[in-house]
């Protein structure tokens, strides 16, 4: 019964599904007969052949949509038949009168994609008309063209439910009137931009007052292409606020954004805000070129103007080809000042400078409204132009306060070279550090004014045209710097050689006293006075007079230079690193250098100088001291000695004017030291003339007792004594002296002196001579003739040995003749005779020989013929013996007397000299004359000595020079200065310069 039922029903319902496909209600019908087939498999057949018909109408309905697809798919050049695909649409209801919902969606879909497609055509005519009227520059026309095009698709959107509302609606229509009249705006506002700037370009000398009509409507073309954009970004907020996960896009607000703000993938700006940024940022382009050439046509003009008046021999490269009106020649100010070129530089830069920010505005507002950069520079192309036109500006303004800077300094120049004190210069410095300072922070400035540039440049900003503008003006502030520093450097450099001259000065003067004080103690050859032979002048206190001037001037120097020193060292470094001031601080070490020299010359010279005052204050003290001495002795007749110390004074006085010169001491030397030393040989010379008187008298006794020796030395004590208080030989002691010199040389040899070094072995060989000789005597007596022969033989050759060193002994020479009275008995007398001829023939020739040669035979025969008259006149002829008187003699003798006598005692005093030659001549004659001899003595006692105990100081000096010179082995150059001093009669009667003379000469 169930099963029944059940079957019943299924039939029903196959019934009920074949009645839904009659009414195309397919989609039920297909789930109907799915259930059946499910729940009753036995009818499977009846449900798949009503399948079957839902699939053959299913059939038709899917060629027909893809009829209506082909329809809908239009290809370029074609048109689409809306009419077609509506017939379409209507027999696809048709056939499926309850499709399903994706069905339905697709109708729907299809309905607007044919609404879409007819917008979207007309949308990309509107875009493709526009594009080519803006390519014509017609921007109003296309304006309108994109304003056409607002309602496209409007239609769709007002039939979505979702977008149907009333307050949506007029948000989007706000925003669309808002740009209608934006686009209004432009309308009017085009054609005055384009007529301005026509007018801005064709007038570059009126610029700076049409440019701010013009600012004024690029402001507000800028404002205006800001409004359009910012609506079309308002309206596609909307757009963006409405949409849905499901919604793709809405055409109608798609649409109206890219008409306002243009396609985002386009080449170039479109839209109506294309249309509008199109003119705006020509007329930048075209102005910024204008610009650009007017100024940098006029700062090169103003620099060029700047380097003819500032840097006249300065011409920069870039600068050679520019014509500029005013510039004169090279070398000549200009007519005009650079200022007026750099004001309108930077009335010009304010211009370019607002209309790149006025570009960099329209970047940023891209940027802000993300708005693809499609025309125009870009901008970092914007920022690198505004920063060249920014660099102009800031350069001219620095220009036009250096160019004041640089007049004020040629102000200080000016006065400058008037300038020779160091206070006014350091005042002039003091204005110039100020411009210095100035420029100094315009270098700072300009620095960190480039130094900008690196954060552009590691954007991207094209710096170098800007960094050459700024560059050039770094240049030239710095080579402004650069030579006012060196203005400064010269202005230090010519207070230090201000300070310096005083150095120099006292170094010249220093020195020169220096060198006089070590003249002074080294010694000049000056004559004591006019026409008086040079002597060696020491002033050892005159030298410390001015090494002690030198020192305190050297101190004051060396103070100034340790202070220009420190000043220099202490200077600023751009100050110290010049060359002008490396060589002065040089100069200034050179002469702390010399400063040191100098003192050490001092030290040198003060010491020296010390030392000469030590040894003239000991001289001089040796001086004083033997200068007692002197009168002491001459007080108590020690005349002697009295000598000697005065000779001692003498000597340390003028040892003390070797080491230091003092007209006192050589007033001593010259005035006191003479009188004593007069005093002293006139009273020596009177004991002296006794002295010597009784030597006379000694020694002529010894001679007439023939004891020759004890005469001569009794004779030559006489004349050394003389020579004490002369200097000249005593005339008598001379005849005694040559008498007994002939009488000892006819005497000499006779005999052996006891003092004789060959005494000893001589008398030996003499004695045993005599010996060999007495016994050959005793042989011959006894006959023994041979061997008396041979003693006598060695007698003989022992005499012969004898007579070889001495060779006028008389004994030998007697026992030579006895020896030959036994060897030759028969010859002797002849030999004897001959001997004694050729001795008397002898007497006037030589009468010593002769004499000695007589003594000799006269030991043999005493009593010959003949022997003693000739000994007799040997001894007379050799002195031995005194001739007996002549009267001529004696009468010649009386008359020289008489004549001396004569001058005495008128006392004609400059005639002594010859009254002592008349009485010399006078003994000579007599050698008995008493008379003679008594009134010689009383003239040469009375007239006093002729030695000179000391010479004048000046000749003092010369003879010490010639003594050293003698004992150096300069011999001439000694005898030169002796001649010199032998000049002067007083002073040939000086004992050391007598002596220092025949010394000389047995050099020479």
């Amino acid at each position: 019964m169930g099963e029944l039922y059940a079957m019943g029903n299924k039939d029903d319902e196959l019934k009920e599904a074949e009645l839904l496909i009659e009414e195309r209600r397919y989609n039920q019908a297909i789930e109907l007969l799915t259930e059946v087939m499910r729940d009753s498999p036995r009818y499977f057949d009846e449900a798949e052949k009503l399948l079957a018909k839902i699939r053959e109408a299913r059939e038709l309905y899917n060629r027909t949509y893809r009829e209506l697809l082909e329809t809908l798919d239009i290809r370029e050049g074609e048109e689409l038949d809306e009419q077609e695909a509506y017939e379409i649409i209507r027999r696809l209801e048709e056939l499926d009168a309850e499709p399903n919902s994706a069905s339905i969606e697709a109708f729907a879909q299809a309905r607007r994609s044919i609404i879409f497609t007819v917008n979207d055509q007309r949308f990309q005519q509107i875009m493709n008309q526009a594009d080519t009227l803006l390519a014509d520059q017609r921007y109003i026309e296309a304006i309108e063209l994109y304003l056409s095009g607002f309602d496209l698709h409007r239609e769709l959107f007002e039939e979505e439910e979702d977008f149907n509302s009333p307050q949506l609606l007029r948000q989007i229509d706000s925003r669309i009137e808002t740009i209608q009249g934006l686009s209004e705006s432009f309308r009017s506002l085009y054609p005055r931009l384009d007529s301005s700037l026509r007018d801005y370009s064709a007038s570059a000398g009126d610029a700076p007052r049409r440019w701010d009509d013009f600012s004024q409507l690029f402001s507000e073309l800028l404002d205006l292409w800001r409004q359009v954009v910012e609506q079309a970004n308002s309206i596609d907020s909307i757009r963006l606020s409405i949409m849905d996960a499901d919604t793709t896009d809405i055409p109608f607000l798609s649409t109206l954004r890219v008409l306002t703000r243009g396609r985002p993938a386009s080449e170039r700006p479109n839209g109506i805000a294309g249309a509008v940024e199109r003119p705006l940022v020509a007329a930048m382009e075209r102005l910024g070129s204008d610009a650009l050439a007017w100024i940098e046509q006029e700062y090169q003009s103003s620099v060029l103007r700047f380097t003819q008046r500032f840097r006249p021999l300065e011409t920069a490269p870039e600068q050679e080809e520019t014509v500029v009106e005013d510039v004169p020649e090279s070398g000549r100010v200009p007519a005009v000042e650079p200022e007026a070129g750099f004001e309108t530089v930077i009335a010009l830069a304010e211009q370019g400078g607002s209309l790149f920010e006025r570009q960099i505005a329209l970047h940023n507002r891209r940027e802000e409204l993300d708005m693809e950069h499609k025309v125009g520079p870009r901008a970092r192309q914007s920022q690198a132009s505004s920063l060249y036109y920014q660099a102009h500006g800031f350069a001219a303004e620095v220009y036009i306060d250096l160019a004041q800077e640089l007049r004020e300094m040629e102000g200080l120049e000016e006065i400058y070279g008037n300038l020779r004190k160091v206070e006014s210069i350091q005042e002039n410095r003091l204005e110039l550090e100020r411009n210095l300072s100035i420029l100094q922070n315009q270098v700072q400035l300009v620095e960190e004014y480039r130094e900008q540039y690196d954060g552009y440049a590691q954007s991207g900003v094209e710096v170098e045209r800007a960094q050459g503008i700024v560059n050039e003006l770094l240049r030239q502030l710095r080579v402004s710097l650069a030579e006012g520093r060196d203005f400064e450097g010269r202005m230090v450099d010519k207070i230090a050689d201000i300070r310096y001259r005083s150095v120099r000065a006292t170094l010249e003067s220093s020195s020169e006293s220096i060198d006089r004080a070590s003249r002074l103690v080294e010694g000049v050859q000056e004559p004591l006075e006019e026409g008086g032979e040079p002597v060696l002048i020491r002033d050892p206190n005159g030298a410390i007079d001015l090494i002690r001037e030198a020192e305190n001037g050297l101190a004051a120097a060396r103070e100034t230079v340790s202070g220009v020193l420190e000043d220099l060292t202490g200077e600023k470094p751009y100050i110290r690193s010049q060359e002008r001031i490396a060589e002065r601080v040089e100069e200034g070490r050179i002469f702390l250098e010399r400063f040191e020299a100098l003192n050490t010359s001092i030290a040198e010279i003060n010491a020296e100088a010390v030392e000469l005052n030590r040894q003239a204050d000991i001289a001089l003290a040796e001086g004083d001291i033997r200068l007692g001495q002197a009168e002491n002795e001459l007080a108590a007749e020690s005349f002697e000695a009295a000598r000697e110390r005065l000779e001692q004074a003498g000597e340390a006085y003028s040892a003390s004017l070797l080491y230091r010169e003092d007209p006192e001491v050589r007033r001593i030397i010259d005035e006191e030291i003479p009188e004593i030393g007069e005093e002293i040989i006139f009273q020596q010379n009177q004991l002296v003339v006794r002295e010597v008187r009784e030597m006379i008298n000694r020694g002529r006794e010894l001679f007439l007792q023939e004891r020759f020796i004890e005469a001569e030395q009794v004779l030559s004590r006489a004349q050394s004594r003389w020579l004490l208080t002369h200097t000249e030989d005593n005339q008598e002691v001379v005849f005694w002296l040559n008498r007994v010199e002939r009488a000892l040389e006819a005497t000499s040899g006779i005999t052996i002196e006891e003092d004789d070094p060959l005494y000893p072995e001589m008398m030996q060989i003499l004695n045993l001579a005599k010996e060999d000789f007495r016994r050959g005597v005793e042989l011959f007596e006894q006959g023994d003739r041979q061997r008396a022969l041979e003693r006598f033989a060695a007698a003989e050759k022992k005499t012969e040995y004898i007579k070889e060193p001495f060779p006028n002994n008389q004994e030998a020479g007697a026992l030579y003749l006895r020896i030959l009275q036994y060897t030759q008995p028969d010859q002797f007398e002849s030999i004897y005779r001959e001997r004694f001829r050729t001795a008397a023939n002898k007497l006037e020739s030589q009468p010593e020989e002769a004499y000695r040669e007589l003594q000799v035979l006269r030991q043999i025969d005493d009593d010959f013929p003949g022997l003693q008259d000739a000994i007799y006149k040997a001894e007379i002829a050799t002195g031995i013996r005194q001739p007996p008187p002549d009267p001529e003699k004696l009468a010649r003798a009386r008359s020289l007397y008489a004549q001396a006598e004569s001058i005495v005692n008128r006392d004609v005093r400059a005639q002594f000299p010859v009254a002592l030659t008349y009485l010399n001549e006078a003994i000579n004659l007599d050698p008995n004359y008493q008379e003679a001899m008594v009134l010689k003595d009383r003239l040469q006692a009375g007239q006093g000595g002729q030695i000179s105990v000391v010479l004048s100081s000046s000749d003092q000096q010369q003879l010490r020079r010639a003594q050293d010179m003698y004992i150096d082995g300069r011999y001439y150059e000694a005898q030169a200065i002796v001649e010199q001093l032998w000049q002067n009669p007083e002073n040939r009667s000086n004992p050391k310069l007598l002596d220092l003379r025949r010394r000389i000469e047995s050099r020479l």
